[in-house]
């Protein structure tokens, strides 16, 4: 007899619940940041061996990225810049898989996902940490290429809403067959305006006024079984899909996180423009 998941026998423990921190500036960048968010998921197998290569990991998808940066200068012929960070070309696709490398699908952030090894014995219950923190950091101030003077970061919005999946592995022949157990929802979500006290001095202090309705955090109740949301559960385990670590370069290049003149993703005018957020 080969190993079987025990029914009934995997849980979720929600642990931190992540909290979006106030939008500071500092040392010429703006800081979005968020306290952790922690979480422990487990599940039995019973049976014998041979079991060599089962394993058990958290997957995590981002489903949803709003993303923009405004600029302007200290009066209107100065000029003004927008970011659009979360749309094509800027981001080419709207749900990413939350990995270090785009050939993983486990989230591994927290550990490497435990598996069954050769000498284990039977019942043997595997257990995975589950942990993130995401944040960003745009510079505070950016030239404005058209007008020669710089802009200062004066609005924002960063939202980051996250599927995470507890999923055992079943060991076997491409492709790999995932079992996954529960899931929960979160997000963190920021939007505030800023203002330099002194536009001579960018690097001391600045007003930040968080805008209420833009500005939190939540996390859902564990839910049992296999994901059906149609927005990502096609993606948990398509390797065909970029990594959302692949995609942080093409908004937020090295090396300052600045995408450049030219680009998509970037548009300046030589006044305070309105942009379309929508473009």
């Amino acid at each position: 007899m080969a190993a079987v998941l025990k029914q009934g026998s995997s849980q979720i423990i929600p642990g931190a619940f992540p909290k979006a921190l106030r939008p500071t500036v500092k040392d010429g960048k703006a800081h979005f940041e968020c306290s952790k968010i922690t979480a422990t998921g487990s599940v039995t197998l019973t049976g014998s061996q041979p079991a060599t290569g089962w394993a058990l990991g958290f997957i995590q998808v981002e489903w949803i990225d709003t993303n923009w940066l405004y600029y302007r200068g200290r009066q209107n012929n100065h000029g003004s810049i927008f970011f659009q960070r979360s749309r094509p070309p800027t981001r080419p696709s709207k749900v990413c898989r939350d990995v270090k490398a785009e050939t993983d699908i486990y989230y591994e952030f927290g550990g490497k996902p435990p598996t069954v090894t050769a000498a284990d014995t039977f019942p043997k219950t595997l257990t995975v940490n589950f942990f993130d923190k995401p944040g960003e950091h745009p510079p505070a101030v950016v030239p404005n290429s058209l007008t020669g003077e710089d802009n200062f970061i004066r609005e924002a919005q960063l939202e980051f809403l996250f599927c995470t999946v507890l999923s055992a592995r079943e060991p076997g022949p491409p492709p790999e067959k995932f079992h996954h157990l529960k899931s929960f929802y979160w997000n963190v979500r920021w939007q505030a305006r800023f203002l330099p006290h002194d536009f001579a001095t960018p690097l001391g202090a600045w007003f930040v006024t968080p805008i209420a309705e833009g500005q939190g955090s939540a996390r859902s109740h564990v839910i049992e079984g296999e994901p059906t949301d149609k927005r990502f559960k096609d993606v948990l385990t398509d390797l065909s899909v970029r990594g959302c670590d692949a995609i942080i370069p093409l908004y937020a290049p090295d090396p300052d996180g600045v995408v450049q003149v030219g680009k998509p993703g970037r548009r300046e005018s030589k006044v305070w423009e309105t942009f379309n957020l929508n473009i």
